[in-house]
C-alpha cells in the first residue's frame, strides 16, 4: 500500500493496527484518518506520530463520535 503512495490512508482496525501503519505513512508524507484514537493514549507513540507530521507535512484526521471512541 505505501509504495503507491496515496495521498490518504483510512485506518478502521484498531490501536495496534494503526500504530503499525502509522509512522510508515507518516514519514512518507501519506496522510491518516484514523478511528483508532485509543493509541494515542501511548504518548510516545503521540510524540513519534507529531514529529513525522511536522518533519513531512502529512496530517492526522481523527474521526469524530461514539465510532471513534470504541477503543476507547
Amino acid at each position: 500500500m505505501l509504495t503507491v503512495q496515496p495521498d490518504i490512508i483510512i485506518e478502521a482496525a484498531n490501536p495496534e493496527a494503526f500504530k503499525e501503519v502509522a509512522l510508515p505513512a507518516l514519514k512518507k508524507g501519506i496522510s491518516i484518518a484514523t478511528l483508532s484514537i485509543g493509541a494515542f493514549a501511548d504518548e510516545n507513540f503521540l510524540g513519534h506520530v507529531k514529529a513525522a507530521c511536522e518533519e513531512t507535512g502529512a496530517k492526522v484526521y481523527i474521526a469524530s463520535g461514539v465510532i471513534g471512541g470504541f477503543d476507547l
